[in-house]
């Protein structure tokens, strides 16, 4: 209404205060910009007409060249040019690292003509500008919308313009429009996040719709707008002695809760050396990338708001931070594939953009090899700087880490007495984890899901995680192969039952399942692989040979993944003072903790020590390259594959000697297909001479067994006599069968099963080795895995090969009971008689109240085999044994 004359109007003769004036110059400058919009649209398409005509004009004269009309077109909009950035009118991506900023004089005066209005050379400037940073804005009330925008600082105000979608008439730019106006006089809070990676603004009474959070994507920029902010609040008479300025950027509660996890491990922190939000690949779900002195973290975005803004008077359930941790690397761990610009297909849209407008991203994948296998890093950053400058500080601290001293265990003596089961777990490649955890539905989003035998199973249900399951493209999936591992998949034979998740993985569809394999399991950014077999088999860690875990094994063309839900436990094998040459509490400020380590998948998700067995992952990837020695058990009832060190090592029981020729049978393919590439070159003739002349050389029999070296130089051992010798020895000894004894123990057959004998009175199967000699049954418990003793052991195990545990004569067998309803299960039913023959007086008294001797009690060996062919070979070998020792007598088999 006064227009420029507001400030000489009175109100009972009382002139206007400067809070009422700022007021008044925000409705102006809104009513301003209303107003410019309005006429550069009339503008714009008078110009657009006046051009068209007077192009046709030049075409039908011939006399005006069209290039010095244009030029003079071009001119308008304060003579900006090739400068300013030029976006596709078909592209929505903004590069915004080539947005012009505060040092580009023609934007900056083209800025303060938008926001103030233009002036004359006469008029002096009212509010002159600070500083401008392009960045993203999250809004406290609405924080699932990232608005990309400019944000202007001026001597009084912040101002938010949010981009949308156009270009401004009069410079070469994305069109804006005012989002907030932030008095600096109102601001409550200014926050700055760590190393400077966002700001966060709080405006006094507005609650939640006037905090905001600024993700910079350039922490440079980000600290130069940080300063311009202090020193105006500094220079605010109505702040003065009063500082709303927080640095977070090194020593905020992030960084507080990071060097508590760091110092609870032992290692030296104190230090972050870079921030920057990203967006994790395939998703573009946004997170928090932080690198310290000891670790490269992945943090969810809420870490944005932590501290709670102070409006927020209720603090009961938010008095400790609660981050979210996606990832946790240690930075010594060994990093490989490293890829740059590589391009992500995007199919879940969790960043929702309020106008279609977004930044430009840059892809960036690596892969770090922790113990259980590769994990997958793939986010992606906002400029190439941040990118670069993550790489750089990454490879620093790595280096400083390679010439560091730091503690170390104290390794384990030389000698006889050496016990490998003892020796540090750590490969010379991988590192030491600490990770904090995360649901695997923050990782994935809500809306993934996964489409198994025609339902539609939620991920979170089922527990995978990683990208979406049509996010890469698989050529070589045919008909053929995706019925191929359907039916591999859903035919599940094993004894022990899958649990809820495993089942509703075993349901999934060929195609799902191949989907799910790149997506989830496989590296991203690797030599492209392709899934060929998969299989559900029993597997016993090395680090853990008690421990049964029911596992998916996937034969892909470079590697060997093993599929669970559950984790390898290490066990604390604790040894005698005396052989380890320590104290029984170390003196030294530096002392070496055994912490609790959590474990993750290959896809880079981090779950919780505290719900294991809840994700579905990984737990450990055999690389073809990697694969030093296949040993094949007794008669064929297991595969051990060993690695390079004792983190490697894992026994396949089968309890089928028909699935242990199907497992080599895969292996011997895929290693086949993986080493083929060198051979290329040569004729079919010559690849057929050099099998055949190669095979003699390729295998040698010793009194160990036979030694098979496949062309890929990975040894195929198989079990030869002096693993029949032992077995026979424990058992004679055992027995305590004379020397001169006519006829030792003979075996008839060795398979591997479990057991519930009626003395355990409880319900968890026992495995154990099942041998029937010429008069005996015997259960023993085998260590399969840690026999024979692998290239890279010191010493012998702790636990024995065999420890017979129970032997019964096949003559006290007095009935077998098998079932329709499944025929894995044999109850054999003895007589609990003493092996020497003891007389009763009494039977052959003539007293006539003596009872004679009572009848002997029984007891029952519940025995399940996997094999049903297996099965039937044993029952009736046992009969066949039985009706031999009872001299024609046959035995009673029911079969209920």
């Amino acid at each position: 209404m006064f227009g420029d004359r507001v400030v000489e109007a009175t109100l009972d003769q009382e002139k206007p205060t400067e809070k009422e004036l700022d007021t008044v110059r925000v409705v102006q400058a809104i009513q301003k910009s209303k107003e410019k919009k309005e006429e550069r649209e009339k503008e714009k398409t008078t110009s657009y007409t006046s051009l068209r005509r007077e192009s046709e004009c030049s075409q039908t004269s011939g006399n005006e060249p069209k290039q010095d009309h244009l030029e003079e077109q071009t001119m308008i909009g304060h003579k900006m040019t090739e400068k300013m950035v030029k976006l596709s009118k078909d592209s929505s991506a903004i590069n915004c690292s080539k947005l012009p900023t505060m040092h580009n004089k023609d934007f900056a005066s083209w800025m303060q003509n938008r926001l103030f209005g233009a002036l004359t050379d006469s008029e002096p400037v009212t509010e002159k500008i600070i500083d401008i940073l392009w960045c993203m804005v999250v809004q406290y009330s609405n924080q699932q919308v990232i608005e990309p925008s400019c944000v202007v600082l001026t001597e009084r105000r912040i101002f938010i313009l949010r981009l949308k979608k156009g270009k401004s008439t009069s410079m070469n730019i994305p069109d804006m429009e005012t989002f907030y106006i932030m008095p600096l006089s109102n601001i409550h809070e200014v926050l700055i996040g760590a190393c400077y990676s966002f700001i966060r603004l709080e405006e006094s009474f507005v609650s939640s719709s006037g905090t905001f959070a600024l993700v910079v994507t350039d922490a440079d920029a980000g600290k130069s707008f940080a300063d311009g902010v202090e020193n105006c609040l500094k220079q605010d008479q109505a702040v003065a002695g009063i500082s709303p300025f927080t640095n977070h950027s090194q020593y905020g509660d992030l960084a507080k809760h990071i060097f508590k996890l760091e110092d609870e491990q032992g290692l030296s922190t104190g230090r972050l050396a870079f921030a920057m939000c990203v967006t994790i690949a395939g998703i573009e779900q946004m997170a928090m990338l932080l690198l310290s002195e000891n670790g490269v973290y992945l943090i969810d975005l809420d870490c944005l708001f932590w501290p709670k803004p102070s409006y927020i008077t209720i603090l009961e359930d938010i008095k400790s931070p609660n981050f979210t941790f996606l990832q946790n690397h240690s930075i010594g761990t060994k990093i490989s594939d490293i890829t740059i610009n590589i391009t992500f297909k995007e199919k879940h849209k969790t960043l929702p953009h309020q106008n279609h407008i977004k930044y430009e991203k840059y892809g960036f994948s690596m892969i770090f090899h922790e113990l259980i296998g590769p994990v997958g890093f793939h986010v992606s950053f906002f400029s190439v700087k941040s990118r670069d400058t993550f790489l750089d500080r990454l490879t620093n601290l790595r280096s400083e880490h390679a010439h560091q001293m730091s503690p170390t265990i104290r390794e384990e003596p030389e000698g006889g007495n050496e016990s490998s089961d003892s020796q540090d777990i750590s490969s010379e490649d991988d590192g030491d984890i600490s990770i904090r955890v995360s649901p695997a539905s923050n990782m994935t989003g809500k809306d993934r899901s996964f489409t198994m035998a025609g339902t539609n199973v939620h991920s979170e249900q089922l527990g995978l995680s990683g990208l979406s399951n049509k996010m890469f493209d698989v050529p070589y999936l045919t008909p053929e192969l995706g019925s191929h591992l359907q039916e591999s998949l859903q035919s599940y034979s094993l004894i022990k039952p899958l649990t809820s998740k495993l089942e509703m993985l075993a349901k999934a569809s060929g195609s799902d399942l191949v989907h799910y394999f790149h997506s989830d399991i496989s590296l991203i950014g690797s030599e492209q692989e392709q899934l060929h077999h998969v299989m559900w088999e029993t597997v016993v860690p090395y680090r853990d040979i008690k421990h049964e875990i029911v596992t998916l094994i996937m034969f892909s063309t470079r590697s060997m993944y093993f599929i669970s839900e559950q984790l390898v436990k290490s066990p604390v094998v604790e040894r005698p003072s005396w052989m380890t040459h320590s104290r029984n509490k170390s003196d030294s400020v530096i002392g070496f903790q055994v912490k609790h380590l959590d474990k993750h998948h290959s896809s880079g998700i981090i779950h919780s020590s505290q719900s294991r067995g809840t994700i579905i992952r990984s737990y450990h990837v055999f690389n073809y390259r990697d694969l030093k020695q296949v040993n094949i058990g007794l008669f064929d009832q297991c595969v051990r594959i060993t690695g390079k060190d004792q983190n490697s090592v894992y026994t396949i029981v089968t309890r089928d000697s028909m699935v242990t020729e199907k497992v080599l049978h895969y292996l011997n393919a895929m290693l086949s297909i993986f080493q083929s590439s060198p051979m290329l070159e040569k004729s079919s003739s010559d690849l057929e001479q050099d099998f055949y002349r190669a095979f003699d050389k390729r295998t040698k029999t010793t009194i160990e067994g036979m030694e098979y070296t496949h062309p890929s130089r990975v040894q195929f051992v198989y079990p030869g006599e002096d693993v029949i010798t032992d077995l026979l020895y424990v058992i004679t000894e055992h027995l305590r069968l004379p020397l001169n004894a006519k006829r030792k123990a003979d075996i008839l057959m060795y398979l591997q099963g479990y057991i519930k004998s009626s003395e355990s009175g409880g319900i968890e199967l026992l495995a154990k080795s099942i041998v029937l000699t010429n008069q005996y049954l015997c259960i023993i418990n085998e260590d399969v895995v840690s026999y024979p003793l692998p290239d890279f052991v010191r010493g012998i195990p702790n636990t024995p090969r065999y420890v017979l545990t129970e032997c019964r004569k096949v003559d006290f067998l007095k009935r077998i009971l098998l079932f329709k309803e499944d025929s894995k299960i044999a109850r054999l039913i003895f007589s609990d008689e003493p092996d020497d023959i003891v007389v009763d007086a009494d039977h052959f008294s003539l007293d006539s109240d003596s009872k004679g001797r009572q009848s002997p009690p029984e007891i029952e060996i519940m025995l399940f085999i996997q094999s049903e062919k297996e099965m039937d070979k044993f029952v009736l070998l046992l009969r066949n044994q039985w009706r031999d020792i009872q001299h024609g007598s046959e035995l009673e088999v029911h079969l209920l």
